[in-house]
Formats: structure tokens, C-alpha cells, sequence
């Protein structure tokens, strides 16, 4: 699944267990930033075994539901741990996207699943038709993760098509207790009789939202697929928010601070030198750029610029004054010292969730600012199909069914890329 994060409402409700008597009630969950893009991982690297019984989780979808175009929709899910001691799942997140429209992800965290809970899934509006929906869970017990996988399809009907709805859902609940998916017989019987009743009524529409929103329930169980397993804990020896990745002579530097400082010094994280062997002019211009030249501050804004050089910092031939903000989805040069064709110059190319710079000093070396997640292609074609992501402090790579932790000199995705032992300096 790939997208970037919805912004419509989403959320989701945790209710007690489904009997008809039971009233719901409503906690709060906590919303948590989902990578831009999901790769499944099987198997991935430094996984941990389960001792016993591996863990499993049931996933249940109410066939009740239904979405009426251009109106705000509820989906319903069911969730039940299996093979998890009494303490249960740690921590689900839950990851829905509509598979036949890119960009529309959500995401949510439930914290301890030891008994079966439902869950509401409010959607915006959406439009007429049958629409497919994934669910992927990322299931947590200790340092373990285990990923889950299924999929549903939801129709959404016009506001005169309620009978018809009614119909269908009837059609489809008879079709779940004959194969055997239907949860539970009785209440997905009582349901159907609730359904036909519809035929009688004034206003369908409003008597199938009343259903829906009341205790009627129809669950069937879904496929449900596991995607992998992986230690969430990285190694102690994983790169820790910095790595600098080598391969075919080239040289990428990768970076998730919220701030990256530039100058001649070698601590500061781009340490701007000249060349080993270079001419002594190369030399003299490097002299101009200062100890600590200037700092890249990365925010969902884009990328604000602060020189604090006494030769200056210029951007595309204009010199800074002070800060200047750069938005998303900008081309350009950098020079430092002094603008010109005797300048030290990085050239710059930035995307939604990354700030990209090139030297033009000879160097095949790149430095990539970057929040959140990353498709590695996008900054050199060599690396496609590998996407970037912060985890708990260190940074991990995904590739096709493969995925692992940035650790100094060791092979990145069984290729000729290694990551360099040494994160900054040249």
C-alpha cells in the first residue's frame, strides 16, 4: 500500500464485546504517523522466534454496513487475539486505504488487545459503488512485531437504493451462513429478518441506518494473512538517525534531525572541505566558507535556511539575509563564501518529504534531509525500490519481502551497497 496521509477525519471507536444488550462505550485512541510508503517484510532481518504457540489475530467485518454517497460512512470491525498469553497484543495499529483510489490512508493505535473489541472506522464521504478497502495490523507483544494483512469490499449506494441495499446485504448474509463465514448464526439470522422488514417501511434509508447503528450485528469472518514478523527494538549497533550509504563509488548521507548544520569544521554534519590532491584555487575557496557556515531546519513546511557565515550564504545567486524558507517541490543552487563561478556550490532538488543536495565539485556524493519515510529511488535510481523509515531512533530499510536496520559497513538488501562505518567527515 502506498499514499500519503489522508487528511479527512478518521477515527475509530473501542467498544465492549458485541451482544445485543451490551451498550457501547467509547474510548479514546491515539493517532500515530504511518510511513509513506508499506512494504511487506517476510523475512525480515534480526527477527526474533516465538517461544510456543505463535500469535494470531482474528479479524471479523460486520456485513450490516453500508456508505451512502456524498454522506460521512461507518465501517465496522471485530477484533479477537488468539494464541497471545493473558496480557494480549501490547499495541495495534491499524492501517486502512481504499485500494482503488492512491493517497487514502489512515491509521490508528490501540493500546492492549487482550478480548475481543470492536471497532468503528468513520470514512468521508465517498462515491457510489462498490468499493475495496485493505486493512494491514501491526501487531506488537514485547520487542516482536507481527504484521497482518485482509480485505473487504463495502458497497455505497445512492439515497433511493436502500431496498436494494437491504436486499443485497440479506443476499450476502444467506451466502456467509451457507459457507460457513458467518460469525454467528443467530445473530446474523436476527439480522436478516430485521433487513426484510424494510420492505414495509416509509423511509428505508433512515430504518437501515438505525439498524446499523443499533445492536444488529452480522460479522463474517475474514481471510486474514501474515506479512511478516520483525523485532521493533533496533540493534545497538543500527546507524542512529544518520547513515551514509556507499555503492559504485557514490556516496549518500542520510539524515531524519530536524536540523542539519553546514561549515569547514568536521563536527558539523556536513562538513564542506576540498578534495584531497585538488588545486590550491579549489583550496582558497573552501578558506571562505566559515567553521559553522550556516543550518538546514527541516519542517512540514519545507526547509528554512540560517546562515551564520561572515562571507555569506546565497540561493541561486541572492544572498541570505538571515533565514530564507524554502516550500516543498523547489530546484536550485546553493553557494557558500561567495556567489560565482569560483563559489563552493551544492545543487539542490527537494520533494515532499526530502531536501536533496549534490555536490558540483567533482564528488558523486549526495545529503538527503528527510522526515519520515523515503523511496530511495527517488534520490538515485540505483536504490528503487527501497524506502527509508525512521524506527524507534535508527533507521530501517524495506525492500520487496525484505527488510532490516542501516548497521555500519554491513550489505544493504544483498547488494553491492554498504553502509560506511564513518557517518560524517570525507
Amino acid at each position: 500500500m502506498k499514499g500519503s496521509i489522508e487528511k479527512e477525519p478518521f477515527s475509530v471507536d473501542d467498544c465492549a464485546p458485541t451482544v445485543p444488550e451490551a451498550v457501547p462505550s467509547v474510548i479514546k485512541s491515539v493517532e500515530t504517523p504511518v510511513s509513506s510508503t508499506i512494504i511487506p517484510s517476510f523475512p525480515p532481518l534480526y527477527s526474533q522466534p516465538f517461544a510456543g504457540t505463535r500469535p494470531d489475530l482474528e479479524v471479523e467485518f460486520d456485513s450490516l454496513c453500508f456508505l451512502v454517497e456524498g454522506c460521512p460512512g461507518m465501517l465496522r470491525f471485530r477484533l479477537t487475539p488468539r494464541n497471545v498469553s493473558g496480557a494480549g497484543f501490547d499495541e495495534i495499529c491499524l492501517v486502512l486505504a481504499k485500494q482503488d483510489s492512491a493517497g487514502q490512508v489512515h491509521s490508528r493505535t490501540i493500546s492492549r488487545l487482550t478480548r475481543v473489541r470492536e471497532i468503528l472506522i468513520q470514512l468521508p464521504e465517498q462515491s457510489a459503488g462498490v468499493h475495496v478497502f485493505s486493512l494491514e495490523l501491526d501487531c506488537r507483544v514485547g520487542n516482536t512485531r507481527y504484521q497482518f494483512e485482509t480485505e473487504t469490499s463495502v458497497m455505497s449506494i445512492r439515497p433511493n437504493e436502500a431496498k436494494q441495499c437491504a436486499e443485497s446485504i440479506v443476499m450476502n448474509i444467506t451466502n456467509n451462513i451457507s459457507n460457513g463465514n458467518a460469525s454467528d448464526i443467530r445473530l446474523s439470522q436476527n439480522a436478516s429478518r430485521d433487513l426484510e422488514r424494510l420492505a414495509e417501511s416509509r423511509d428505508p434509508l433512515s430504518e437501515l441506518r438505525k439498524l446499523v447503528n443499533g445492536y444488529s450485528r452480522a460479522y463474517q469472518k475474514l481471510e486474514v494473512f501474515e506479512i511478516g514478523q520483525s523485532v521493533t527494538t533496533p540493534p545497538e549497533n543500527a546507524a542512529r538517525e544518520t547513515a551514509a550509504i556507499e555503492f559504485f563509488g557514490r556516496q549518500i548521507t542520510l539524515f531524519v534531525k530536524s536540523e542539519v548544520t553546514f561549515g569547514r569544521k568536521s563536527e558539523c554534519d556536513i562538513s564542506l572541505r576540498p578534495l584531497a590532491g585538488v588545486s590550491q584555487e579549489i583550496v582558497d575557496r573552501y578558506r571562505r566558507i566559515s567553521r559553522h557556515h550556516c543550518r538546514f531546519e527541516f519542517s512540514d513546511r519545507g526547509v528554512t535556511v540560517r546562515d551564520e557565515s561572515t562571507g555569506g550564504t546565497f540561493w541561486n545567486g541572492q544572498r541570505i539575509n538571515g533565514t530564507l524558507t524554502l516550500p516543498k517541490s523547489v530546484q536550485g543552487t546553493f553557494s557558500f563564501g561567495r556567489c560565482g563561478v569560483d563559489a563552493v556550490t551544492l545543487a539542490v532538488k527537494s520533494f515532499n518529504n526530502a531536501f536533496i543536495l549534490s555536490r558540483t565539485d567533482g564528488k558523486p556524493d549526495k545529503f538527503v534531509i528527510f522526515k519520515g519515510a523515503l523511496d530511495m529511488g527517488c534520490v538515485d535510481t540505483a536504490l528503487a525500490g527501497i524506502s527509508v523509515s525512521l524506527t524507534r531512533g535508527a533507521l530501517e530499510w524495506c525492500k520487496d519481502v525484505r527488510r532490516g536496520w542501516f548497521i555500519p559497513g554491513a550489505l544493504l538488501c544483498d547488494g553491492p551497497a554498504r553502509v560506511k562505518p564513518e557517518l560524517k567527515g570525507e
